[in-house]
């Protein structure tokens, strides 16, 4: 903020135009700042509310126009009410803005958050962390035996369609501020990157879920019958451009305690459509080729990605220097950064 004032009172040159654009510009940023991240970056910051307040002083002394000048107190004037008389300095602190799209679902994860930041607990798997996931299972009793659902009967276009929901609910929970800076690396990172932890849990939830399911099946025909199932809910969820729970699937198939059931893959191996589609799957995961990559950028429409590909792109970015030798921002990192994660919110829209 302490950047962006000087900037706005520094924006004096002989050319008038060029000198209101860049002042328009600062105000429309500022704006955009305290409109989508109050909560996180101001609420509580009492420095950055005071150098807000020194700005909005400034203004007329930096800008003669009245029209002009109204302009831009009209951007910086924010979208909340004062809860007191006091100055606005003051105030700035006590109100309580929360941007929607955000507020809703943090509410719901607040407490169970505090609890994994205290613990340092990695383990996505209770039943509070799944209600967390999709908060209209809060009615819903979750039965505890799983081990009488037999999933051979449902098909596997019909699993791959209700896994693609229910990643898809929490994918678009993911905020743009959580793929900021690693957040989900961090000490507090279920306060940074709530929706991006809960979308790795479910990864992890559906990979455990299918080596549960084929590893408990009585005998091996039935292990083979459960193996040529997921194939197939693999292969529809890549025709749904579902890649999360592709690569879970796949992760779960190619485990070593699946690939331990030996007599179920010889009798497998005999039916060659389905090593031949398990073929296909494994090299879009083949670490010789960007097929995954591919796919991701080439999607149309609505896409659920693989996580894991998205965190390792943005992790690129991560070790990109922030400023050039000469002291400037370096705003060739930070606009591709912006337009990757620009991308990855136009995935969360169903089209």
């Amino acid at each position: 903020m302490r950047v962006l004032h000087q900037r706005f009172c520094e924006c004096v040159s002989n050319d008038s135009h060029a000198t209101w654009r860049n002042q328009l510009a600062v105000a429309q940023l500022v704006c955009l700042w305290t409109t989508q991240y109050w909560k996180e970056d101001f609420e509580h910051a009492r420095l950055v509310c005071e150098e807000l307040d020194h700005l909005k002083k400034n203004v007329r002394a930096c800008i003669k126009d009245t029209l002009k000048c109204q302009q831009i107190e009209k951007l910086l004037s924010l979208p909340v009410t004062k809860t007191s008389e006091s100055s606005l300095s003051s105030s700035l602190l006590s109100l309580s803005f929360e941007h929607p799209s955000f507020a809703n679902k943090q509410s719901q994860l607040q407490q169970q958050q505090q609890q994994h930041d205290d613990d340092g607990d990695d383990d996505i798997t209770s039943e509070d962390d799944i209600r967390g996931r999709w908060p209209y299972l809060a009615q819903v009793t979750c039965s505890k035996h799983t081990d009488t659902l037999d999933i051979t009967r449902y098909k596997p276009h019909v699993l791959a369609e209700q896994l693609t929901l229910m990643d898809h609910f929490v994918f678009v929970g993911i905020q743009p501020r959580e793929l900021i800076s690693q957040g989900w690396t961090n000490f507090h990172k279920w306060k940074r990157s709530p929706q991006v932890l809960q979308m790795i849990g479910q990864f992890n939830s559906i990979s455990h879920w299918c080596q549960f399911t084929i590893l408990t099946a009585s005998t091996n025909n039935a292990r083979k019958k459960l193996l040529k199932h997921f194939i197939a809910i693999a292969m529809r969820l890549n025709e749904l451009h579902n890649y999360s729970s592709l690569c879970s699937v796949h992760a779960a198939i190619t485990s070593t305690p699946i690939q331990r059931c030996k007599e179920a893959w010889q009798s497998l191996r005999k039916n060659k459509k389905y090593m031949t589609l398990l073929e296909n799957i494994s090299s879009i995961f083949s670490w010789k080729t960007s097929i995954l990559k591919k796919l991701h950028m080439d999607a149309k429409g609505t896409v659920v990605p693989h996580l894991g590909t998205i965190l390792h792109t943005l992790a690129t970015f991560k070790e990109g220097n922030n400023y050039l030798e000469d002291g400037s921002v370096n705003k060739w990192k930070m606009i591709h950064l912006a337009e990757f994660i620009e991308k990855l919110t136009r995935w969360q829209k169903v089209f």
